[in-house]
């Protein structure tokens, strides 16, 4: 591979940085199917005026088209998988308070770190090589509508597609710069219970207090968080009652977890499945599952890592992989034994907040190290 990969992309930067703004300025949260759309036909474009390549489109339910672009290499070997989402936590019209802006080389505006700018990065990569005839390996570059709301949608083609393929490549927001190998594994469940309603004052004795029930449920879920196997359980939010004079007939919790192993999850699993009332004559219903299993680090991703990092010290920089807790869609493809390298997106921060970031110089050597990936393994 020519060694002036990194001198293509700051030679192009000002380019980059244009699909970067016009994907960042098009608004696509998770639950919004006509933004989602919006932003799906946006990458096409994109796409399609940096590679001359058009997009398969998989149907999801309630949201956009799943992207998928082919790039067939002249060798029969097994694709490369450069995994993406195209949808964001924030919803419409925060571009109207947090508005992309480049000054004194930061990129800001919702979804520039998470993970619009790890896709354009990905793009170019691709143009990079396409433009130069470098792809040997075929490629397969996707991206969901769905990633931030649990991938339900998209669950089923990128098991498909990743089951086919050499290894994946997951272009999310590095962590300080360092790609991720170990993710953990997510569970959202929500659990109501439903008692009976009374007047608080003239006879409370014939009520059943929902939130006086959900109380022991709360403090017992809360026992689960296990510090040293790395569990966390979080009772996020809680709704109950509907005035101060009125014994609460319902009330709901909603929960989110996250494990290092299977077992944990198994564990977690039963502790919900296994709630009773403190009352007899209350009722407890719970939904929810572990929608995201653990990402765990096999020896062949570990092999993988110690190539990459070799890769990127040959381009003068040193690079360094870390565990995280939060969930991508590298947690479904891992269970498959397929290798997957996560966080090779952008390096910046403030992932979900209107506070994200990126740092615009860190651009070029992240594009130019997944070119280098690609034509190497």
């Amino acid at each position: 591979m020519p060694a002036h990969a990194k001198e293509f992309f700051e030679a192009n930067l000002d380019e980059i940085i244009s699909d970067i703004r016009e994907l960042v300025t098009c608004e696509s949260p998770s639950n919004d199917p006509e933004a989602l759309l919006k932003c799906s036909r946006l990458i096409e474009s994109i796409v399609e005026k940096r590679l001359s390549t058009k997009a398969e489109k998989v149907e999801v339910k309630g949201k956009s088209p799943i992207l998928v672009f082919r790039f067939p290499g002249n060798t029969n070997s097994m694709p490369a998988l450069l995994l993406t989402h195209y949808d964001t936590v924030h919803s419409m019209g925060v571009i109207n308070e947090f508005p992309f802006s480049y000054k004194s080389g930061i990129l800001q505006g919702p979804g520039v770190f998470d993970m619009k700018t790890g896709l354009v990065q990905g793009i170019w990569a691709l143009k990079y090589l396409w433009d130069n005839g470098l792809i040997t390996r075929p490629v397969i570059l996707m991206s969901t509508p769905d990633e931030e709301t649990g991938s339900k949608g998209s669950r089923k083609t990128i098991e498909e597609i990743a089951g086919q393929c050499e290894y994946a490549v997951v272009l999310e927001a590095s962590a300080e710069g360092m790609i991720k190998t170990g993710r953990k594994g997510t569970g959202r469940f929500t659990v109501k219970v439903v008692g009976k309603a009374a007047h608080a004052g003239l006879e409370p004795e014939k009520g059943i207090n929902s939130i006086e029930e959900m109380s022991h449920i709360v403090l017992e879920l809360q026992k689960l968080n296990d510090n040293k196997e790395g569990t966390t359980v979080n009772v996020g939010t809680i709704h109950g009652g509907t005035t101060s004079n009125v014994v609460p007939a319902e009330a709901e919790i909603t929960v989110d977890i996250r494990v290092w192993s299977l077992e944990e999850a198994q564990r977690i699993t039963s502790v919900f499945n296994s709630l009773k009332p403190a009352n007899k004559n209350a009722r407890i219903s719970v939904t929810g599952e572990f929608d995201r299993p653990p990402m765990i680090s096999s020896e062949k991703t570990r092999k993988l890592v110690d190539v990459i990092k070799e890769i990127s010290f040959e381009m003068g920089k040193k690079l360094e992989d870390t565990s995280v807790g939060g969930a991508s869609d590298g947690n479904l493809v891992a269970p498959l034994g397929v290798p997957v390298i996560d966080g090779f997106g952008a390096v910046g921060g403030g992932a979900h907040s209107r506070s994200e970031w990126v740092d615009v110089s860190e651009i070029p050597f992240r594009a130019a190290l997944l070119a280098r990936v690609v034509t190497q393994i």
